[in-house]
């Protein structure tokens, strides 16, 4: 009887607990979806606010170094103008004494043309009312202006002194500075428009990043890519300009820096998001996949064990977990570590700069023979304590093997060269370090050797950053005596990172 009415109650219990089971599960799918919809939506907020960040102070740096461009020449045409002599200098006036006019044409000719120098200027010299000129007027300048370059240098400048000029004649190829001279003498000097691509972020070093220059109209006077030159600003950046002050703008599908630069042009930094949500997108989606395995998962095993027959109920002791944590360092494991790279990976910003590295103790088998393996634990905490010492919480360390360790440190910078060189004196500093690791009671240095590549200079891509990393410590222990080697991409040997 007793055993029947055991019997009797574990089926209730059992329904109950089926009941329970379905409710359980609907919950979880249900908290999971709500989840990663709240967490979606902030990552997409995270992803503009950090994305307007970068978009700010890349314009604003474009903006700085496009006046200070601007400023070199209008500089330079102030030593020409120190010449009062020079300036003064009327060829439409000089009738008499032949010689000493050719003399001083010459004089004026071999000045400028010392000066131009300075820069790769594309002309630098003085036009005259009768279209004679001095100092370096190419024939494509002359060409623009088709034959009446004085007359139509004149009506530009106007009542003002000096005055920067693009677009005349539909061509947008140069900028050109004007300053008058005399009533009848206007110096010109002018670059290429795709001079500027030395002084701007270029576009292959942001992703999804376009850099425009409009003039007053709305031209299009400066491009990444010239056959947009003369054309009218895209529609959306146009409801977006702003007269008077510097902004970001961010729409459904970009966020646009805007500032005023030069002569009332405009210089526009447009990121487009696109790539990004379509990242956070497919991380949501994953996880949602995840988390209806997940719930199928939870549900069966719930009903597996809500239907063994045995109306007894036996507990045993749960089995102990490693986690995410390495049981001798306290450093994340191979898998977490792995994880955390991947997740980080996942949602870097655009313009990062993160180092990964492998740190490996080559003697370790060394110390193991001849010591025991409390010494070589020793000399793992050793290393691990010049790693966690150097870097922080930010920073992904993680114990890879019986000795060898992983870091993913992030050295982002708005300034890329100046990020790259913040992360190069940081391997020199993990080297000193290394270099003074030793066991305790004299028994002997501890050799490492270091690998290092960087995201996404060298990939983009986890599994061939960590196949280059492996590489880099090949190299850093057959060939460079342990030192760290920091592999290179193509990009990177030709110096254009």
């Amino acid at each position: 009887m007793a055993k029947s009415f055991e019997i009797i109650v574990y089926n209730r219990v059992k329904k109950v607990r089926n009941r329970l089971i379905w409710g359980y599960s609907v919950v979880f799918f249900v908290t999971c979806v709500v989840t990663f919809a709240v967490l979606e939506y902030q990552l997409m907020q995270d992803t503009i606010d950090n994305n307007s960040q970068l978009v700010e102070s890349m314009n604003l740096q474009m903006k700085k170094s496009i006046n200070s461009y601007l400023n070199k020449l209008e500089n330079t045409s102030k030593i020409v103008f120190s010449k009062n002599d020079y300036i003064s200098y009327d060829i439409t006036r000089q009738k008499n004494d032949y010689e000493n006019n050719i003399r001083m044409e010459k004089e004026i000719e071999e000045y400028l043309i010392s000066v131009s120098l300075m820069d790769n200027y594309a002309d630098f010299g003085i036009v005259y009312r009768n279209n004679h000129s001095l100092g370096k007027i190419t024939d494509g300048l002359m060409d623009i202006y088709e034959g009446n370059i004085f007359y139509a240098l004149s009506e530009y400048l106007g009542s003002d002194q000096t005055k920067w000029v693009t677009g005349y004649n539909n061509d947008y190829s140069r900028f050109i500075y004007l300053k008058k001279a005399n009533d009848n003498a206007i110096f010109v000097a002018s670059f290429y428009s795709t001079d500027l691509e030395n002084v701007l972020i270029p576009e292959k070093q942001a992703d999804n990043v376009r850099v425009l220059i409009s003039d007053a109209g709305n031209n299009v006077i400066y491009s990444g890519n010239d056959s947009e030159l003369g054309e009218k600003l895209p529609d959306e950046l146009l409801d977006d300009i702003s007269a008077n002050n510097d902004c970001v703008v961010v729409s459904k599908n970009y966020i646009t820096g805007i500032s005023s630069c030069g002569s009332d042009w405009k210089i526009n930094t447009v990121l487009s998001l696109e790539k990004q949500y379509a990242n956070v997108k497919k991380t949501t989606a994953t996880a949602l996949v995840l988390t209806i395995f997940g719930t199928i998962l939870f549900h069966l095993i719930g009903f597996l064990i809500s239907s063994e027959k045995n109306p007894e109920i036996s507990y045993k002791s749960s089995q102990n977990r490693s986690g995410e944590t390495d049981e001798l360092t306290g450093l994340l494991n191979p898998e977490a570590t792995e994880n955390k790279i991947a997740d980080k990976i996942e949602t870097c910003i655009t313009g990062s700069t993160i180092m990964l590295a492998l740190v490996s103790i080559s003697n370790y088998n060394l110390i193991l023979e001849n010591y025991d393996e409390k010494i070589a634990e020793e000399a793992v905490l050793k290393v691990k304590n010049v790693l966690t010492d150097i870097y922080g919480e930010n920073d992904i360390i993680g114990r890879i093997g019986k000795n060898e360790f992983a870091i993913f440190a992030d050295f982002t910078e708005f300034d890329l060269f100046k990020a790259h060189g913040r992360l190069k004196e940081n391997l020199n500093i993990l080297e000193k370090n290394l270099a003074e690791c030793e066991l305790d009671n004299n028994r002997g240095m501890i050799k490492t050797a270091v690998g290092a590549v960087i995201y996404p200079d060298t990939s983009s891509d986890y599994d061939e950053l960590y196949e280059q990393v492996i590489e880099a410590l090949a190299q850093a222990i057959e060939k460079n005596n342990g030192k760290p080697v920091l592999l290179k991409s193509e990009q990177q040997e030709k110096g254009r990172v």
